[in-house]
């Protein structure tokens, strides 16, 4: 039994991750540059220097504590931090304070400004101020924002002109299905920027992530939780938008429910990462414990090119949710985020950790890597028709060298097997 075990172990540390269907091998490194304090409930966002800026968050060790009392988790301590990070020389820079501290809100890189939008107070208030970093002048402005829309838990991302939100939850926790975008190039010439609103969600949601492909002129936005099956579940819906003709249709659903998540577009593969659940069976059990409230997610998942599937990937070799992630060249940088919950405190810890996925598979025709700072998009209409949610199986995954990475391999399981069961 000892000899099966050690077959085991060694076979956990395979080196790298590969979605095989996808031409994407993600090859997982642990960065020794470490955020100056561990953040949740944070946001990061790559800006036209190449530069990645990290605001606010939950910045209490121990994360989300769980209160007996009230039978939730809550964060002790939120941040007015602000930080660069140098993808190039994996540093990272203290910048000037956030106006206020705030966590769970949104942000947008764009126009060389950075957008911050939404989100709550330590005392569960929601900001309806918008705090915007002037990237030349490393100085802030405050302008407020309509109260219809104002929300905590939304998603956001960035066009060459404008900085787009939706979802998020109101102050009583309804989730939203709102879609606004904010003219940055109006920004200055008025006493507050244009607000526009646009096409609804198909679904509410908050606790949700988003991403954009600037070349395809698509926005994805999924999973998340929402009030109208009282958070008994997450949400797999996945929503495509035409950044054109301003319409939302869905596509393939999440092979698993989520929220508190992060999507990314690298190399034009729509990507998503970790996230949290609760037990399935959540509102029938009386008295639920914390561990149940609250299950963090290992997988990553990539959306194929029709949008029809998403392939799942070998599991992460941590579990992680309320972290930021963005894509620079080849590579997804995540950062900071919560683990699993932790008997010991009673709470769900909060990381520090900087740890990144570069894609080593063989560039052949590889696609370019958008972000907002390529420019105009390419003017496409929603025609597709909307797609079934099947659930792709497994991908197959390869052995490459490297302690620090993660992979599964279809032949290498089966090898597995047959010595534990021998």
């Amino acid at each position: 039994m000892m000899r099966q075990l050690s077959i085991l172990a060694s076979f956990l540390l395979l080196p790298s991750l590969i979605v095989a269907n996808h031409d994407i091998e993600l090859e997982r490194t642990v960065l020794e540059a470490q955020i100056p304090k561990p953040l949740s409930d944070h946001t990061a966002s790559l800006a036209q220097d190449n530069l990645v800026y990290i605001a606010g968050g939950c910045d209490d060790p121990n994360g989300n504590t769980f209160d007996a009392n009230a039978s939730f988790f809550t964060c002790g301590s939120v941040s007015d931090s602000f930080y660069s990070f140098n993808p190039e020389t994996k540093e990272f820079k203290t910048l000037p304070n956030l106006p206020s501290p705030r966590y769970r809100h949104a942000s947008a890189a764009v126009n060389n400004q950075i957008w911050i939008v939404g989100g709550r107070s330590l005392e569960d208030g929601l900001l309806t101020d918008v705090n915007v970093f002037d990237i030349a002048t490393q100085s802030w402005t405050t302008v407020e924002l309509p109260e219809e829309y104002a929300t905590s838990d939304l998603a956001g991302w960035a066009t060459a002109t404008h900085a787009y939100f939706a979802g998020g939850y109101t102050a009583n926790y309804t989730a939203q299905t709102t879609v606004f975008s904010i003219d940055v190039s109006s920004f200055g010439e008025l006493a507050e920027p244009e607000v526009i609103r646009h096409a609804d969600l198909k679904e509410a949601r908050g606790d949700v992530a988003a991403t954009v492909n600037l070349g395809t002129g698509y926005a994805y936005i999924g999973g998340g939780f929402s009030h109208e099956n009282n958070f008994c579940r997450p949400l797999e819906s996945v929503e495509r938008y035409s950044l054109d003709g301003d319409t939302w249709i869905k596509v393939a659903s999440l092979p698993t429910a989520r929220a508190d998540k992060v999507m990314v577009t690298l190399e034009d593969h729509i990507i998503s990462m970790g996230g949290e659940r609760q037990d399935d069976n959540i509102c029938d059990i009386d008295n639920p414990s914390p561990g149940e409230l609250t299950l963090a997610v290992d997988d990553i998942e990539v959306l194929n090119d029709d949008d029809s599937t998403w392939e799942i990937s070998s599991a992460l070799p941590e579990t992680r949710f309320r972290f930021a992630a963005v894509a620079y060249k080849n590579t997804i940088y995540t950062f900071g985020g919560q683990h699993g919950y932790d008997e010991t405190c009673n709470c769900l810890k909060t990381t520090n950790e900087v740890v990144t996925y570069v894609d080593v598979s063989p560039d052949e025709d590889a696609g370019d890597v958008y972000s907002h700072e390529d420019g105009d998009h390419d003017h496409h209409d929603d025609t597709k028709d909307e797609a079934a949610t099947t659930n792709p199986p497994g991908a197959s995954v390869t052995d490459d060298s490297g302690a620090t990475s993660f992979s599964t391999m279809t032949a290498g399981l089966a090898l597995l097997l047959a010595a534990f069961f021998s």
